[in-house]
């Protein structure tokens, strides 16, 4: 597959995205991957992608987000897997709120409990998310997620609640600013701006 039919099934699969047709995207991100990876299929070194790493990265976020929401753990745990190791070509993944929020998602889905604490926990990451991205990030998850955290995480010193810090984004969400297709879309969405706001340079 070339370079360019490649890239129409990424485009097809953030249509369908952006169509709340999560199942038909899975399978058109998982078809380009597919062609892009080789044999070795979503684990593959990010440095055999016919893409730059940035742009693999957000790809494979945005494939992550549809595993997650046709809830398809098992297919969602791999692609996480697969953006995380793109910190090897040197991607700024951890710390990322996005990559977070998702990891924290597709986690949900496979723990027993999902509200127990502890490093690499769903509440680990949708802390990570809520502290880096902000409470507009945080819209995304769904809402036992996010009333669980809310509960969990207090506010910053000197606020009352999350609600205070809305349109301010987080620690972290300036790395969100070089996002594409259905990730930018989806940041976009929360923020409603673009990029999202970056208390560093405010």
């Amino acid at each position: 597959m070339r370079s360019e039919d490649i890239q129409h099934c990424f485009s097809r699969a953030d249509d369908f995205m952006e169509a709340g047709r999560p199942a038909e995207a899975a399978t058109d991100y998982g078809a380009a991957f597919a062609q892009m990876s080789g044999v070795e299929g979503l684990e593959a070194h990010a440095l055999r992608l016919k893409f730059p790493p940035r742009v693999a990265f957000w790809r494979y976020l945005a494939f992550a987000d549809a595993a997650i929401q046709a809830g398809n753990a098992q297919l969602a745990v791999k692609v996480i897997r697969g953006a995380f190791g793109l910190a090897k070509a040197g991607i700024q993944v951890v710390g990322n709120p996005y990559f977070h929020l998702k990891a924290g998602q597709t986690k949900w889905l496979l723990a027993e409990d999902p509200r127990a604490p502890g490093p690499g926990s769903p509440q680990d990451e949708l802390a990570r998310a809520l502290i880096g991205g902000g409470i507009d990030l945080l819209d995304g998850a769904w809402p036992d997620q996010r009333a669980f955290i809310l509960q969990v995480m207090k506010p910053p010193q000197g606020l009352t609640s999350w609600e205070q810090t809305r349109g301010r984004g987080g620690a972290t969400s300036g790395e969100l600013a070089n996002a594409l297709g259905w990730a930018r879309t989806d940041i976009e969405r929360l923020y409603r701006t673009f990029p999202p706001p970056d208390p560093r340079r405010q």
